[in-house]
């Protein structure tokens, strides 16, 4: 016994040892080390990795997967997309933004479009100098860096950006880099309306740029107004155009006025009410934005009038409207109904010359509104034909009660959208699928059309309150009725009679079974444990590089470790063999022991044949999965994460190099000290980006020690790359004093009189908290003159002086597209959109503070007769008054209007939003130019009444897209919609989107089934259903029963899509109300990537009596087609509930329908 016992353990002490060295080779034998991925792949896996990493900047993020190992490196080297962007270097002292590294950096990226984003932040006096240095930004960068086709400068003061295009004005006649800029973007802290307008000025010397944005300083705390904005502003060019600012919306028109061309306009307030006062329109021109198609508003207060600049607004062009509310800390509205929003939104298609009278797309996001104040704005907008209610605080009793209006709600509807509604207003999705149900299926030859494609719904599921949730998976149960409903498919069997998880199981028994055969064979064990002992002891000296190192495998080596591995793999087999005849003489220990040895071994030797080691994967491939990689990464800039990726090894390296997009983007440059921004590397890094639009973001940080020194004003070399450095597409600086920004653009102005500045740079943005002394904003504005080619301007200012002027002459020859972020009065922002009448895109952005007052001539009207989308950014709710820019705007091609609140608890003091309503049927109805052809609507983070909401909604009968997100308010808008015909309310709704609504209201998703469901059974010829899409974006939500028809699962995002088309009836058939063909997909997308397709196709006949089982001719057992989609919807509840199983499951069930014709239903799975 004790022999035996001894035997045993000697045994499982050398299959221990043996499967620990056969471990230790399979880890060589990884795909990396075996460089199996080529470096193309790699290239591309890095670029999509660094571009999801936010916490990092790009370039620290691919230069830490640059230091991996040289293959890694080798594969970010050959992918030029990777370096092609500088992402927010942030200086705060000329000395820390070394230029020559950012050279290096983007010429890396060949002929990719580059991007720079740098910031100068000043430190805590006033009197800092300028962390960006126009010497080094201008001089070496602009001038002689790499061509930008981005570019975002930001900095403090204006003065700063404003010094830097002054360098490249007068600099040397050579070709600047920025003259390829298309997207500019700049940011100040502080500013005045002189250094405002020169640093828009820009413009002028870049004429390619097309988008800009404007990061404006907040109106009252550090912009100098002296009563008008600079002007004419050089926006003419610009095509986009985003405003991040509370300015007044008087001095967004003025900025307007300029840009005719705009086709693209998002407004951000960040969450502060722009100023108002009653004054205002008296004086204000309507503005006409011909060209615009998109109107975005942004963090938009709920209880503030900034959406009355809708009111001044004619555009005539506008197909989106999308319209995002504050949240955050925001003041509740008198009235929930919120005529105002909706009267702005309204004033935009309603009545008068230029409306927008195609308004297609409307999305509100957090809007807190009522449903009778939704309705109000969706009965305005009958040409919506998507309708996005994102977030939204209402109740479902628009959708429950839009049967009983006296037209139809959005006729037109082609895609609703409801993501997220809050529960605090009971928000039922039952309703939804009634109201969509009862469009569908109330179509009758003298009822108009239902359009409605698709409908996606967005629903949490960890807030539910259903009390037999316990008792039933909710969310499954909720997909396979709507499958049924949807496609008339019972969920139990498949045509076979099988069960599907059964067949799943099954298959998957076989796989498992056969993989784990084994061949017997002798074994001479213990000589055999020896030999392999002793050559591991050998082999190890001879690999040690390999298993401490990241060294891709050569050929000889690649065949030695793959020997190795079936050495030991030989050896545990004829172990496991003796150890199945020693289990009866309890010798099995000693004999797993060896067993285990060998298994490691061999695990370590396979490691090295990995893809990666092997390098199987192209060096092209490598590199866009570097490019996806650094594009959506979010905890790291892109600079850093093409650094990282290119540090991993030789081959990522060269894969990154080889893709010029990654070197295109130079973001996040951060100068704290002069001399820091080092322009020869950011040169360098562009110039690895070729012919990639480029973008620059540079951040100047003003040193607490000595605050007086602007890091960005002391960068010479800033201009010189400007001037004669890569061509920029986009440019970002921020500092922390407007003062900073005018320096710059003084510099750069010095610059481009001495050559042509930038005229790549398509969008600016300028970035500047506070001014030390009065700012000038024509001199901030004055950026466009010295870039004409900016298409896009960003200005965020510094909060608002009340000595403060915008000038008359702002220019804004190629300006389409303006951000302005600030606080500044609406007088002032109307000043500034009166220069920017060929603007597209208006954004302005509230900065979460209310805009300060000033008075306003209420016959005060801005005409910008091309501006499509316009946006209006965090707003609070409070400040209703800063919607009431929309009262002077004039926009005849308005699309998309966009208001997002600031979010934040509390109870609105105007539940209904009375003035945002009222602002926003101004902004559509009532005189010439106004936005007749808004299209989009979209509230975010607006806290509003089921009535408010109806009332807006009401009043925008053209709206074809509408998006309520994270809105406070309860369902019962939309079940009260169900008793209004669906001609009254949205008639042209065709995209409905609720996205995440507020967990602080009772928000019932079924009010929003049952007002889709009326909508389609409501539906006429004339007055048809035009919703195609609704969505619904909660995650993790467990609700009421709603029925399967939308395939609506309450823990995934659902698209909805019905395709109706009229085919002729048979012969001896009559040609009834359904006797068409009709097609119905669902696709259900979630976190976790999992994707379920059930397509089924059937005759319209079917498809009615399997929509409803109330219908007399539901007859499944007779009923071929329900058979087997019921079977098809089975297949999804198992799948849902069995998340092991594999990938790549399909099925395909077949069977004969009605009529002849041929019935195929697919249930893909890829979880």
């Amino acid at each position: 016994m004790d022999a035996r016992t001894t035997a045993i353990h000697q045994l499982e002490l050398q299959v221990g040892v043996l499967k620990a060295e056969r471990e230790k080779y399979q880890t060589l034998l990884s795909p990396l080390r075996r460089n199996l991925l080529p470096p193309e792949i790699l290239g591309e896996i890095f670029t999509f990795s660094v571009s999801n990493s936010r916490p990092f900047s790009w370039n620290h993020q691919l230069n830490t997967l640059c230091l991996v190992c040289k293959s890694w490196r080798a594969a970010a080297l050959i992918h030029p997309a990777l370096w092609a962007t500088v992402g927010w270097y942030y200086i705060d002292s000329p000395q820390n933004f070394d230029v020559g590294k950012v050279k290096a950096w983007l010429s890396r990226s060949g002929k990719v479009k580059k991007t720079l984003h740098v910031m100068g932040r000043h430190e805590a006096d006033d009197n800092s100098l300028c962390p960006l240095s126009p010497h080094d930004l201008s001089g070496k960068l602009f001038l002689d860096g790499p061509p930008l086709d981005t570019l975002s400068l930001a900095c403090t003061h204006a003065e700063c950006l404003e010094a830097i295009f002054d360098e490249v004005r007068f600099g040397p006649a050579k070709k600047p880099s920025c003259n390829a800029i298309h997207s500019l973007t700049l940011g100040m802290e502080r500013a005045s309306a002189e250094s405002f307008g020169r640093v828009c000025g820009i413009l002028h010397r870049i004429p390619t740029v097309r988008t800009l944005s404007l990061a404006l300083p907040q109106f009252h705390g550090y912009f100098t107004y002296h009563g008008e904005l600079p002007g004419p502003l050089p926006f003419g060019n610009l095509s986009g155009l985003t405003l991040v600012c509370d300015w007044s919306v008087s001095l967004v028109l003025d900025i307007l006025e300029n840009c005719t061309n705009l086709e693209t306009l998002i407004l951000e307030t960040e969450g502060c009410a722009r100023e108002y006062a009653p004054a205002f329109p008296r004086d204000k021109p309507i503005l006409v934005l011909p060209r615009l198609r998109t109107l975005q508003l942004k963090e938009v207060v709920l209880s503030s009038k900034d959406t009355d600049i809708l009111r001044y607004l004619r555009l005539p062009s506008l197909h989106t409207l999308d319209i995002i509310f504050y949240t955050l800390d925001r003041d509740e509205p008198h009235d929930y109904n919120l005529p105002n929003i909706g009267s702005d939104i309204i004033s935009l298609v309603t009545g008068g010359a230029n409306r927008a009278t195609s308004l297609q797309h409307l999305r509100l996001e957090s809007l807190a509104i009522t449903s009778q104040g939704l309705n109000f704005i969706l009965s305005a907008l009958p040409t919506l034909t998507q309708l996005t209610l994102d977030k939204l605080q209402s109740d479902s009793r628009l959708f429950r009660h839009a049967h009983t209006f006296g037209t139809k709600l959005l006729p037109g509807l082609k895609t609703l959208r409801i993501h997220e509604a809050s529960e605090l207003f009971t928000f039922k999705y039952f309703d939804v699928y009634a109201f969509l149900s009862r469009r569908k299926h109330g179509v009758t030859a003298q009822e108009s059309l239902d359009y409605l494609e698709e409908a996606e719904l967005t629903i949490s599921k960890a807030n539910s309150t259903a009390p037999w949730k316990d008792g039933l998976d909710y969310r499954y149960y909720h997909a396979s009725e709507i499958a049924k409903e949807a496609t008339g498919k019972s969920a139990h069997k498949d045509v076979a009679g099988r069960d599907p998880s059964d067949f799943l199981l099954r298959v998957l028994g076989r796989r498992r079974r056969s993989s784990c055969h084994l061949s017997a064979r002798d074994a001479r064990t213990n000589k055999r444990i020896t030999s392999l002992s002793t050559t591991t002891m050998m082999d190890q000296d001879r690999l040690s590089h390999l298993f401490t190192g990241n060294v891709t495998l050569n050929p000889l080596e690649l065949v030695f470790v793959k020997h190795e591995i079936e050495a030991r793999s030989t050896t545990i087999h004829q172990l496991e063999l003796q150890l199945g005849v020693l289990k009866a003489e309890r010798e099995i220990h000693q004999l797993e022991l060896q067993l285990g040895i060998l298994k490691a071994e061999r695990e370590m030797y396979q490691r090295l044949l990995s893809p990666l080691r092997r390098n199987l994967l192209p060096l092209e491939i490598l590199g866009e999965i570097f490019s996806i990689s650094v594009s959506t990464s979010t905890s790291l800039s892109w600079d850093r994460q093409l650094n990282t990726l290119c540090r991993v090894c030789r081959a990522w390296r060269d894969a990154a190099l080889a893709m010029p997009a990654l070197w295109a983007h130079v973001e996040e440059i951060y100068v704290d000290v002069p001399k820091k921004l080092h322009i020869a590397r950011v040169r360098e890094w562009l110039k690895r980006s070729g012919s990639v639009k480029k973008t620059l973001h540079i951040n100047g940080l003003h040193a607490r020690r000595n605050p007086t020194t602007c890091p960005l004003s002391l960068q010479h070399a800033l201009p010189d790359l400007l001037m004669d450095g890569p061509p920029l597409d986009k440019l970002s600086l921020t500092c922390a004093y407007a003062e900073c920004i005018e320096i710059i653009i003084q510099q750069m102005k010095l610059k481009a009189a001495k050559g042509r500045l930038c005229d790549s740079i398509r969008s600016v943005h300028l970035g500047m908290s506070r001014t030390k002394r009065d700012m000038s904003f024509g001199a901030i504005w004055a950026i466009l003159d010295l870039i004409p080619t900016i298409h896009a301007f960003s200005l965020e200012l510094s909060p608002y002086h009340f000595d403060w002027e915008v000038p008359r002459n702002l220019s804004q020859s190629n300006l389409t597209s303006l951000t302005i972020a600030c606080d500044w009065p609406i007088l002032l922002l109307l000043d500034i959109l009166r220069n920017c009448a060929g603007i597209e895109s208006l954004t302005l952005d509230h900065q979460k503070t209310p805009r300060r007052g000033l008075p306003v001539n209420p016959q005060l009207e801005v005409l910008l007769p091309k501006l499509k989308t316009l946006q209006m950014r965090r707003l609070v709710a409070l400040a209703s008054s800063d919607t009431t820019i929309f009262r002077h705007l004039r926009l005849p091609s308005l699309h998309t209007l966009d208001i997002i609140f600031v979010p934040g608890p509390g109870t609105a003091l105007d539940p209904d939003m009375t003035g945002v309503r009222q602002h926003i049927v101004a902004l559509v109805s009532g005189g010439p130019n106004r936005a007749t052809n808004l299209q989009r609507l979209r509230f975010e983070s607006v806290t509003i009444s089921p009535q408010g909401l109806h009332l807006i909604l009401y009043s925008l009968p053209m709206l074809a897209h509408l998006t309520l997100d994270n809105i406070r308010s309860k369902s019962l808008f939309f079940r009260v919609a169900c008793g209004f015909p669906p001609a009254k309310l949205l008639p042209r709704l065709r995209s409905l989107r609720i996205l995440n609504p507020s967990e602080l209201v009772k928000f019932d998703y079924n009010d929003v089934c049952a007002f889709l469901a009326h909508r389609k059974y409501a539906a006429t010829e004339e007055s048809p259903d035009l919703l195609e899409e609704v969505r619904d974006g909660r995650e993790g939500y467990e609700g009421q029963h709603c029925p399967d028809f939308f395939l609506i699962d309450y823990t995934h995002r659902i698209r909805l899509q019905f395709e109706v088309s009229s085919k002729m009836a048979g012969p001896g058939k009559s040609a009834g109300p359904y006797n068409s063909y009709a097609k119905a997909s669902a696709t259900l997308s979630s976190p976790a990537s999992e994707k379920r397709v059930l397509n089924g196709r059937m005759s319209g006949n079917h498809l009615k009596g399997l929509v409803s089982s109330q219908h007399p001719g539901f007859n499944s057992e007779r009923n071929p087609t329900s058979r087997v989609l019921s079977a098809g919807a089975l297949m999804s509840r198992n799948i849902l509930r069995h998340r092991s199983i594999p990938l790549e499951q399909l099925f395909r069930v077949q069977g004969e329908v009605a009529g002849g014709k041929q019935l195929d239903a697919f249930l893909v799975h890829g979880g």
